[in-house]
């Protein structure tokens, strides 16, 4: 009876977690963010002792010969990217030009930008609400193709986080992978997110709080959507670079309580060992892409106070240097 008890104030205590979480995600959601314009194969990489290395420190001698495109993930907003755009501007890989949406048109480039620049896009908005990551696609046609008027260039470096991948690569196979020059992957879920995520009664408080079910069952493990989009892309995967990473002592969920500490990490041990708790490893391997697996980031910025968390969200440069260094690298080695 204790143990039943026990098991019950658990999964409590992770409801509370999870629904505290999609609070946060959703009020940033609906906020609406200040909108402006600036003028004119597989690798392993550990987390060092000093996150400022010696890549960290370095200011690149070469810019970015192609316009960069950051693309967030489920329930994010364009400005979750801010950070990535200061940090490449000010390590002279591109010029950061801010945000763009839909409603962004050739009036923010009178004069044509450099072809080294970074912006970041948006695709979500009230009308195409719960429309699938289909939708999102063909918003991000539209700032692909603002982005490649505004610097002439004939193709673009995307990087995505999360379902952001997904949505990245339903751009390409719907309206042009020749348009890509590379596309670097930030934990997406390309085969699905884990097993505790999938579960009936988590799936259901997702949809529930957020009503955004199309695009949740779009990221089931062996979706309709998942199966097909595997299928058309499969012979397209030389210009895509996908990242992972995963909890190091795997204590995700206790954050640190000290209280039910023995069924917390048995239950840890079972849904969230090798993932970054949303998504597993070998999910965010995609066959015939080059992969880096990093170890110590999280998937979202609710796993960011937790003490025992080596570094924060993977999506952010300052909080996850080791992503940050394979992006940057990866952009700048991404030359004719």
């Amino acid at each position: 009876m204790k143990k039943i008890i026990r098991r019950i104030i658990i999964l409590l205590l992770l409801f509370l977690l999870l629904f505290i979480w999609l609070s946060l995600v959703y009020f940033k959601e609906t906020k609406n963010p200040p909108y402006q314009y600036p003028g004119n194969d597989s690798y392993t990489i550990k987390p060092s002792d000093n996150e400022d290395n010696e890549t960290e420190n370095k200011t690149m001698a070469l810019s970015s010969l192609y316009p960069i495109i950051f693309v967030h993930g489920w329930m994010g907003k364009n400005i979750d990217y801010l950070e990535y755009l200061a940090k490449l501007q000010s390590k002279g890989v591109a010029e950061s030009k801010g945000l763009i949406d839909r409603y962004s048109n050739e009036s923010i480039c009178p004069e044509k930008w450099p072809v080294g620049v970074a912006v970041s896009a948006e695709y979500y908005y009230f009308d195409n609400f719960n429309r699938g990551i289909e939708d999102y696609a063909k918003e991000l046609d539209h700032s692909v193709g603002l982005v490649m008027n505004c610097t002439g260039s004939e193709q673009v470096v995307l990087v995505a986080h999360s379902m952001g991948g997904l949505v990245s690569r339903k751009y390409m196979v719907d309206y042009g992978n020749e348009h890509v020059k590379k596309l670097i992957t930030l934990a997406t879920p390309h085969y699905g997110f884990n097993e505790f995520t999938r579960t009936e009664i988590v799936l259901m408080i997702i949809r529930l709080f957020t009503g955004r079910e199309k695009e949740v069952d779009q990221m089931r493990p062996d979706s309709d959507f998942l199966k097909q989009l595997d299928k058309d892309d499969l012979n397209q995967r030389d210009n895509i670079v996908s990242i992972g990473t995963y909890n190091v002592a795997n204590q995700t969920a206790s954050f640190g309580l000290t209280v039910f500490q023995s069924e917390l990490s048995g239950f840890e041990k079972q849904h969230f060992e090798n993932s970054d708790v949303v998504v597993k490893l070998d999910s965010t391997k995609l066959a015939g892409a080059k992969y880096y697996q990093i170890e110590g980031c999280s998937h979202t910025e609710l796993l960011g106070f937790r003490k025992s968390y080596p570094k924060g969200p993977i999506s952010n440069p300052k909080t996850c240097p080791d992503a940050y260094n394979i992006v940057q690298k990866e952009i700048v080695i991404s030359h004719p």
